[in-house]
């Protein structure tokens, strides 16, 4: 059985920024490391300050974490 959830806090205009912490906000365990090491890289090449703004309102807390993390070192 298929279930569909309603997200209430998606923004009007979906950028690759909030695709990525959308990403990384339904991370699956097997393929957590594999997934992470790429977003590192698309990290890279975004503007830290609009990846910052999609994390703060649409990441999860564990992901807010670890964008902090790759911002941090980006900067």
């Amino acid at each position: 059985m298929v279930t569909f959830e309603l997200r209430l806090n998606v923004p009007r205009h979906i950028s690759p920024e909030c695709l990525l912490v959308d990403l990384v906000n339904e991370l699956l365990a097997e393929d957590r490391d594999a997934v992470l090491s790429r977003v590192r890289g698309e990290a890279k090449e975004m503007d830290p300050k609009k990846l910052a703004r999609a994390v703060s309102p649409y990441g999860e807390y564990s992901t807010q974490k670890r964008f902090k993390e790759m911002l941090q070192h980006v900067a």
